[in-house]
């Protein structure tokens, strides 16, 4: 039952039982796939004072799964490099506070003081760190399977929830009657009402995006008997992310669809040149028509711009978003090059961010909201990767990007190994990808409240990096991937 500090052993290196009663796996991997679905709800009523997580429906039953594997799976056990990322970077922000605690010690700024900002952000961190202690043990019970159902769960309710919210633009009756009872609900914190870009579940469309790229790399993974669960789910994952409209979702599931479509065309290079080729057609045939080529590369402008493809009109104000945005990034690295070396404390990004504001920024509307101590609305840095250079400096930030670095690389030289089975090196190429989509949405998205990268660091550390060994005396046998690629070469 307790929670101990374990080694990077190899699988058959664990104490557990040998088979478990059928009942009782059920209920774990219920909870497991429940736990995943869940992750898909982010804007529900608060139910405990936790600050930017308590709208999450996670929260809630997390603390259930890992009374559960506590109980019923053998305990909880702290994988090693996780506390040598915890002890790392944990020494970097109290350093980081010492230096700054005069600062700290006085800062107040929309009713919140700097200590009690350091300790809501060391509570969501020590949250993520929890995610991944109890998914790391997930992963060693040998229960990803639940994962991936609960990722296609999940899928199939934001399409499910994006239908009755499409249907709405369009006052469809009945379906919108639905999906205003449902809104009321799902979305209890932002709102019912929003403009027509597809939210689904979530409480804006950016992290609609968010979640899709954790969904989606373990929604394809081929299960045992299954040969390509792809076909399916892809494709409606891209009609979501096209309906949400966002830049944000745009850029990381596409670059997760263009790993996915090469890792799966590396061994068949006449997809490729097919592709390619058909690419090129387009390309050409799309410029031969002048009109059609015109209306095409204002749509991508604007959706690249703007995130919709709704036409740019000419009297129009600046992009209010583009210039907020820009601001945060901006603030976060003066802050940063002003104190290089630990930065200007953890969580404190927020009372410095008005000093660092110039007239012009003031446009924006938003950029005034920020800034107004009246307002309750807390100044983003935008981009996790500017914030954690602005509050620990350099030695935090590569703290953290070494630890996520290293567990993605792992992930993908892992899902290369030809001695694992097809469905393990699914699960590797899954956590590989969703750790890119924390680096990439990284560059949007400045919360340690993303779930699914916590989630997707425990089960890369728990997946066994090697095939099991054979007992003593079995002959070996090739893994299915490789007979089946022998089999096409001798064809």
């Amino acid at each position: 039952m307790a929670i101990e500090l374990g080694a990077m052993r190899p699988p058959l290196a664990r104490s557990q039982p040998q088979a478990r009663p059928a009942a009782r796996t059920g209920v774990t991997a219920a909870l497991i796939a429940l736990s995943i679905v869940l992750v898909a709800f982010n804007d529900l009523v608060e139910f405990l004072p936790l600050g930017e997580i308590a709208h999450d429906a996670f929260i809630l039953i997390l603390p259930i799964l890992m009374l559960r594997l506590m109980l019923w799976e053998g305990g909880l056990e702290i994988p090693q490099p996780v506390a040598r990322f915890v002890l790392a970077f944990s020494l970097v922000v109290l350093a980081g506070i010492a230096m700054n605690f005069g600062e700290i010690s006085n800062a107040f700024f929309k009713g919140r003081s700097g200590v009690g900002r350091i300790l809501t952000q060391s509570m969501i961190l020590a949250f993520g760190v929890l995610i991944i202690i109890v998914y790391y043990r997930v992963a060693r019970i040998g229960m990803v399977t639940a994962v991936v159902k609960g990722a296609r769960g999940a899928i199939l309710v934001m399409a499910f929830m994006g239908v009755l919210e499409f249907a709405s633009w369009y006052s469809v009756p009945g379906l919108t009657d639905i999906h205003t009872a449902l809104a009321n609900v799902i979305h209890s914190d932002s709102g019912p009402v929003y403009v027509e870009r597809l939210r689904m579940t979530a409480f804006e469309v950016s992290w609609a995006g968010a979640l899709l790229s954790f969904f989606l790399p373990f929604a394809v993974v081929r299960l045992p008997g299954e040969r390509n669960a792809s076909r399916f789910y892809a494709p409606l994952a891209l009609v979501l992310v096209i309906l949400a409209q966002s830049r944000t979702a745009m850029l990381v599931v596409g670059i997760q669809f263009v790993i996915v479509f090469w890792a799966h065309a590396q061994s068949r290079m006449d997809k490729v040149v097919y592709a390619l080729a058909g690419l090129g057609v387009a390309v050409v045939l799309l410029a031969g028509n002048t009109g059609f080529y015109q209306s095409t590369a204002t749509l991508v402008t604007n959706l690249i711009e703007y995130g919709t493809p709704k036409p740019i009109e000419t009297d129009s104000d600046e992009n209010t978003s583009n210039i907020t945005r820009s601001v945060g990034i901006r603030s976060a690295l003066s802050m940063f090059r002003s104190r290089p070396l630990l930065g200007v404390g953890f969580g404190q990004f927020g009372y410095h961010y008005p000093d660092y504001i110039r007239a012009d920024d003031l446009r924006s509307w938003e950029v005034r909201e920020y800034i107004d101590d009246g307002n309750i609305k807390w100044p983003p840095s935008y981009s996790i990767h500017a914030r954690l250079l602005s509050e620990t400096g350099i030695l935090g930030y590569l703290v953290w990007l070494g630890f996520i670095g290293t567990l993605t690389l792992r992930a993908f030289r892992s899902a290369r190994n030809q001695a694992l089975d097809a469905s393990l090196r699914d699960m590797h190429f899954a956590v590989g990808m969703t750790l890119l989509g924390v680096l990439l949405l990284g560059l949007s998205i400045d919360s340690f409240r993303f779930f699914g990268g916590w989630i997707a660091m425990g089960i890369g550390l728990g997946l066994p990096m090697q095939p099991r060994r054979p007992a003593p005396g079995t002959p070996r046998q090739a893994p299915p991937a490789i007979d089946a690629q022998l089999r096409r070469r001798m064809a």
